[in-house]
């Protein structure tokens, strides 16, 4: 199935005004700390956001209200894009639940800081003569899945990004199902495709996710 890219398309009645500065200057910073010398870095922020493609021919793009708009505006105009986290006590408790519209970096930076605390603890386990400390859930893998989660869904679908995060398993749940062709039994080995490919592109500019489709085999591994 061929998918149109959403996240390529005008954001109807978003200005380049409607853009969070702050949200700008995190990108900047995460793309400096993965890549300091992108010629990105060395652009006006116009320029900046016209690299990424978060503004094409003058018009904000869908791809551009989801990385860089104000909170307001994002509720207004993208309301579909919510993102849910759910940290569960045991089966019928929950012990925190967090709903809420960012803008796409300040949720990856979010996760990072949960699963970096006591949320996600260590555990040590020997080696040899070695003793090496392991996460409940490595952050690379959290990150790849949340970037995945959020960068394909279908934001068409008026349903929310949900993680569900327990002692014993995290679930991440997507609107959209599996397109052009990747099937749960071929998603390790199938060419990467997108089903937002401004976003995806945007991301993979900022150093944030690899072109070849590895973050797959990553969160597997």
């Amino acid at each position: 199935m061929i998918c149109s890219d959403w996240s390529g398309a005008p954001a109807e009645g978003v200005t380049i005004d409607d853009l969070d500065p702050v949200q700008i200057a995190r990108a900047r910073n995460v793309l400096r700390s993965k890549d300091p010398g992108s010629g990105l870095l060395e652009l006006s922020d116009a320029e900046f956001l016209t690299g990424l493609e978060a503004v094409r021919d003058g018009n904000v793009t869908h791809a551009g209200l989801l990385l860089f708009a104000r909170r307001d505006v994002l509720a207004a105009r993208c309301p579909q894009a919510q993102f849910h986290y759910v940290l569960l006590q045991n089966e019928t408790t929950v012990a925190r639940n967090d709903v809420d519209r960012l803008p796409i970096l300040e949720v990856i930076e979010r996760m990072e800081q949960i699963f970096q605390g006591p949320l996600n603890p260590e555990e040590e386990v020997s080696l040899g003569l070695f003793k090496l400390r392991i996460p409940q859930f490595p952050l690379d893998a959290v990150r790849e899945a949340v970037l995945n989660a959020l960068t394909h869904r279908d934001y068409t679908d008026p349903s929310e990004v949900l993680i569900r995060h327990s002692a014993d398993e995290l679930v991440i749940t997507s609107p959209g199902g599996f397109i052009a062709g990747i099937s749960p039994e071929n998603i390790l080995r199938h060419e990467p495709k997108a089903r937002n490919r401004t976003l995806a592109n945007a991301f993979v500019k900022l150093r944030l996710v690899e072109s070849s489709g590895i973050g797959r085999k990553r969160i597997y591994r």
